[in-house]
């Protein structure tokens, strides 16, 4: 046995453990609300509540953004690592010139993993991009999302899209929810799962049941 062989559960428990201990915990604690329609309050003290539960919102989907920059990130950098232990010296000339997706597909051709899998690859997709839009802002990454993933933004109102358009800040207005999220770490775990091929690999790991309700 390699100690490469093991990176792969290596990199599925970490995934694993980070929303286990820190994402699903954090989801639980911050839950948006439904948006404050009114602009009329019948007193100073409840035009202050109103203030607090949208601000109260806009913290928890930032911290949903946040969590999957950080996924994003981890999975990415967890990508490089494995590649660069697998690859020959000839392939890593060239893949250092490689973006994420190429560099995901190259990886899983290496290895004989099917990003179609359970959408996997879909998945992943998903949740770079949107770890890209969350990072830089609005650019190439919102502009698929807009086309592919339209249920970052379920409560977009017409004059509120135009307002995006007109600022830029599609991706100050992406509201992940916590299925998404849980979607996102259940695709790079059971990516890791098929990449290892040790004795007692797991395709699925036992995560917390937070994401399926």
């Amino acid at each position: 046995m390699r100690k490469q062989d093991l990176l792969p559960r290596q990199f599925q428990v970490g995934c694993a453990r980070l929303y286990q201990m820190i994402i699903a915990p954090t989801l639980a604690a911050l839950q948006p609300t439904p948006r404050v329609q009114t602009l009329e309050f019948a007193s100073i003290a409840e035009f202050l509540d109103a203030c607090t539960t949208t601000t109260a919102t806009m913290l928890a989907y930032e911290a949903r953004r946040s969590f999957a920059l950080t996924l994003g990130g981890l999975f990415e950098r967890q990508l490089w690592i494995w590649s660069r232990a697998h690859f020959t010296a000839d392939d890593k000339q060239g893949m250092e010139k490689q973006t994420f997706f190429p560099l995901l597909q190259a990886t899983a051709r290496k290895h004989r993993i099917s990003l179609h899998w359970f959408g996997i690859g879909e998945d992943i997709r998903e949740l770079y991009l949107v770890a890209n839009a969350v990072r830089h802002g609005d650019g190439s990454s919102i502009a698929e999302l807009r086309l592919k993933a339209g249920h970052l933004w379920p409560s977009m109102t017409d004059r509120q899209a135009e307002q995006c358009d007109a600022m830029g800040i599609w991706s100050e207005a992406i509201q992940i929810a916590d299925v998404d999220l849980g979607r996102y770490v259940e695709a790079v775990c059971r990516f890791w799962g098929l990449a290892d091929r040790e004795q007692g690999a797991m395709i699925d790991p036992l995560l917390e049941s937070v994401y399926r309700h």
